[in-house]
């Protein structure tokens, strides 16, 4: 049985007046002061529960980003292939890997596509939001090389290892892709990736 972590009511309570701050002033214009005021807290007890405004950023993007991978597993895992005969068969983690960057890149996209706030301040939020992304999926990732490893299809190396090059090529990409958001650069992410599973 896994262990889920328990539910903090106060922390989400601080991090739900933050996200609404977030969308009606702006990542930058929030002030700390003025959440801990609307909550009838102190800073203090805002420190209490997170360690920076940046903190609480990242720990909204996370929950975003856990509930977006959580759809895209199962998506994944529900896709089929046809095989030479004309049988459906589950995808393989190469497969599996690539439809998972298509989809990162995807959401990325139309995250970059939405940006109305000024240019430094959205650099800065998504630098966040891009750990944030790239933590949530985190599991996953280690799960699909495991299973590729097991299988034959990637070489024998460990996961942990193999997993921080691979966010670290799809970290570099996204970077690329938030500089110029026209350039395609998924399928030049996953054939990287795929040359050092391989």
């Amino acid at each position: 049985m896994t262990n889920t972590p328990e539910i903090d009511p106060k922390k989400e309570e601080i991090a739900e007046t933050f996200r609404k701050h977030f969308d009606h002033f702006g990542y930058k214009k929030t002030s700390v002061d003025e959440v801990a005021k609307d909550l009838k807290i102190s800073k203090k007890t805002i420190y209490t529960k997170f360690s920076s405004k940046e903190d609480i950023f990242y720990y909204i993007i996370k929950k975003v980003a856990n509930r977006d991978r959580k759809k895209i597993e199962k998506e994944i895992e529900a896709l089929k292939e046809k095989d030479l005969e004309g049988n459906e068969r589950s995808l393989n983690s190469k497969e599996k890997i690539s439809v998972l960057i298509q989809k990162v890149f995807e959401r990325s996209r139309k995250w970059l596509s939405d940006k109305k706030t000024d240019p430094f301040e959205f650099k800065y939020k998504f630098n966040i939001a891009r750990l944030a992304f790239i933590d949530a999926y985190q599991e996953y990732i280690k799960n699909l090389i495991s299973e590729g490893i097991n299988r034959g299809e990637f070489r024998d190396a460990p996961p942990n290892i193999t997993y921080r090059f691979i966010t670290g090529i799809i970290g570099e990409s996204m970077e690329i892709l938030q500089t110029n958001p026209e350039i395609m650069i998924e399928e030049e992410t996953i054939d990287s990736v795929l040359r050092l599973l391989k």
